[in-house]
């Protein structure tokens, strides 16, 4: 099995950091770079071209619905997962809405890592 090659783009270092070090003890999972604001997350997106780009709602330059924006107009196949602190359904409705493959809620990892699962493609299975 070839493991999900995955992004995180959050302003967090720590929380970015910490995740990114959890994401690699996953057999599932390499993750193969990480962005501290949304022009960086883009820019790796559009280089390394990950499976999953993990996307923080807000970061500095541009938001995490910017780049969704933008990758989506550019039609890169990368599945998005838009983490954030904001838990109100209308958040989820817009990213939805925008594109991303899910939406979590940062503080409850065990959801973010079963989204992330269900991203992966069933080759990898």
């Amino acid at each position: 099995m070839t493991p999900v090659r995955v992004v995180i783009a959050d302003d967090n270092k720590l929380y970015r950091s910490l995740l990114a070090q959890f994401l690699n003890t996953l057999e599932e999972v390499t993750v193969v770079g990480q962005a501290h604001d949304g022009e960086e997350a883009l820019r790796l997106a559009q280089e390394l071209r990950p499976d999953v780009l993990l996307l923080d709602w807000e970061m500095p330059k541009l938001t995490g619905l910017q780049v969704l924006n933008r990758l989506r107009f550019e039609q890169l196949p990368i599945r998005v997962l838009l983490i954030s602190t904001h838990a109100e359904p209308h958040y989820e409705q817009l990213a939805l809405g925008a594109g991303a493959d899910a939406y979590i809620p940062k503080g409850n990892l065990q959801t973010l890592v079963d989204s992330l699962l269900r991203l992966i493609p069933p080759a990898n299975h």
